[in-house]
């Protein structure tokens, strides 16, 4: 069985939070992520987890373990449900209910690559939530893989910049967003973003 068919036999969040914008990444996606940056060996952190779709696939990948954080409990449950029915020839898992705004560098100083999928911030509720998720990311380890919305890239570029970050991959796709909560019009949306790759200079 390789890797893409493992992750299509996970859990999917069946409750979304419209405050929290939370949306499931497919398993293609995830792969499509973390395919252009070697974890073999490395521990990872999946900020925002969700069901643990990146976190998961950083396992598959290579990594010795991964750091689960979501603030939805209900999320983290799956996350290591999902885990636990996959966890044949895994890396090791640690999963926590935490905002990401108290997860402290001196708590997990092992922490080698951060990956993402945060909010995209863009609703009145969440302003700039993706940048919060990424600003974290950058103090917590030496390498940070990220999505965010096309519209926001030269913002984006100047965080990292500012973090001392070194943007070493950056592609443009599309991120199917299928109707999840009433103030969707459209049955599926493709959104414009763009995956960043970047490292401590």
């Amino acid at each position: 069985m390789n890797n893409l068919e493992r992750l299509k036999e996970f859990e999917v969040m069946k409750k979304t939070n419209s405050k929290l914008e939370q949306y499931s990444t497919s398993p293609k996606i995830a792969l499509k992520f973390l395919t252009k940056i070697d974890l073999k060996d490395k521990v990872v952190a999946d900020l925002g987890c969700g069901n643990g779709v990146l976190g998961l696939t950083a396992l598959l990948m290579g990594a010795k373990k991964v750091y689960f954080f979501d603030v939805d409990k209900n999320l983290v449950s799956i996350a290591e449900k999902n885990y636990n029915n996959m966890s044949s020839n895994l890396g090791s898992a640690a999963f926590f209910s935490k905002d990401i705004s108290l997860i402290r560098k001196s708590e997990f100083s092992d922490i080698d690559v951060c990956v993402l999928n945060p909010p995209f911030g863009t609703t009145d509720n969440n302003k700039k939530l993706d940048v919060v998720f990424l600003k974290k990311a950058i103090k917590l380890s030496n390498k940070v893989v990220s999505m965010h919305k096309t519209a926001s890239k030269k913002f984006i570029c100047g965080v990292f910049k500012d973090g001392q970050f070194e943007i070493i991959y950056k592609k443009e796709f599309l991120f199917p967003i299928p109707k999840t909560y009433s103030y969707h019009s459209e049955e599926i949306k493709d959104v414009e973003v763009t995956l960043f790759i970047a490292e401590k200079q």
